[in-house]
């Protein structure tokens, strides 16, 4: 498996996923159209993620940092998100680092939504900056 580098646009998430284990996911998720049908933008995240599965690090840890989330993407990433999860069963060390602003109530409440409704123990994180948290640290 290569890395993984999507650049991030005005509605569409930047996507690092490194052979190493980090997946890092920041930005916004809003539905993208292609004319008139939807374009699944995390395709080739999930190709990736079957990729890794097969052969996967030791560890996955996994930075999530979306400003907005809409709805068919909503159902993609959370697809991602379990089959990373399945991991776990195999005894692979899985970790979520949900990350939301300060005064976002929204996406705080959606990283404690997904972890129950994954049943999956999320560590939510506060932070002052989406973009400048992640581009820090990205960089």
């Amino acid at each position: 498996m290569e890395n993984l580098y999507v650049p991030k646009t005005i509605i569409t998430p930047a996507i690092i996923f490194s052979t190493n284990g980090k997946l890092f996911i920041w930005g916004r998720s809003f539905q993208v159209f292609d004319g008139e049908n939807t374009v699944d933008y995390y395709t080739s995240l999930r190709e990736r993620m079957n990729e890794y599965c097969l052969d996967p690090a030791a560890s996955l840890e996994i930075f999530i940092g979306i400003e907005i989330i809409t709805g068919m993407e909503q159902r993609n990433l959370l697809e991602i998100l379990r089959k990373a999860i399945m991991l776990q069963e195999k005894n692979f060390s899985v970790i979520i680092n949900w990350y939301y602003e300060h005064d976002d109530t929204d996406m705080k409440e959606k990283g404690e939504g997904w972890s129950e409704q994954l049943d999956f123990s999320f560590n939510l994180i506060e932070i002052e900056s989406i973009e400048a948290y992640f581009g820090s640290i990205v960089n």
